[in-house]
């Protein structure tokens, strides 16, 4: 947490801006804006406020944004230039198909009263169940916090939004290559500090195949594993495919 306190302090000595959101790395600051915007008498007169719905790929999310500069002195304490502080509430609706087998009712045979009549075969097949298809709404929700050294003037609420959309846009673009590519999420890596450090080497690597232009990053790791003076190339030196 330090090294990002004095991370945003060199950025606006530098005259640039920042924009930052806790995770649960920062309980404390999470805790503190999660309780001042829900508060039912909190003074929302001068907030901020954005709310989008979209609808795509059989969902539908909505997502919301308020904005104010009403704990801005109380962050400034621990970081600097802080300009105002956002809630951002991201809604998802989703219809999941789901299947229902029904057994039919047994049906009841009259009492006869003619001449007894011989069970049915046991090789006779036992009746299907009757299948019924419905569509189960389910509703999911994530609440992000942080501040900004952006002026209310200079980031809207709505360019809030954009930017934490882009931001997730890239960062689940990122999280799925690493998984997929490079089955990250099947690493047993678990001591404190070195998942992180493998995510970042991994984004070094998806760059990398990026900046080459590669389009098969699979077929170009089995090139690199075969040749690695070709690797080793990248890394040192410009490439030469001589």
């Amino acid at each position: 947490m330090h090294t990002q306190k004095t991370a945003c302090q060199h950025i606006d000595q530098l005259g640039g801006k920042y924009l930052f959101f806790f995770k649960d790395n920062h309980p404390t600051a999470h805790e503190d804006l999660a309780l001042f915007f829900q508060d039912p008498d909190a003074n929302q007169s001068a907030w901020g406020f954005f709310s989008q719905t979209e609808k795509g790929h059989g969902r539908l999310t909505t997502r919301t944004v308020r904005t104010s500069t009403q704990m801005n002195d109380w962050f400034a304490r621990e970081w600097t230039g802080i300009a105002q502080t956002f809630e951002v509430t991201r809604t998802v609706k989703r219809k999941r198909r789901q299947v229902i087998e029904q057994l039919p009712a047994a049906e009841q045979t009259p009492p006869s009263t003619g001449p007894t009549q011989a069970p049915p075969s046991s090789k006779a097949k036992p009746p299907k169940p009757a299948k019924q298809v419905i569509f189960v709404e389910e509703t999911s929700q994530q609440v992000v916090y942080g501040f900004s050294n952006l002026t209310p003037a200079e980031a809207s609420p709505q360019a809030i939004a954009t930017f934490l959309r882009n931001h997730w846009a890239i960062e689940n673009r990122l999280h799925w290559r690493r998984d997929v590519t490079l089955h990250e999420d099947q690493s047993q890596v678990r001591s404190v500090g070195k998942p992180q450090g493998l995510a970042a080497l991994n984004n070094i690597v998806l760059s990398l195949m990026d900046w080459l232009g590669v389009r098969n990053v699979p077929e170009q790791m089995r090139i690199f594993a075969a040749f690695p003076k070709l690797a080793l190339a990248l890394l040192l030196g410009p490439l030469t495919f001589e």
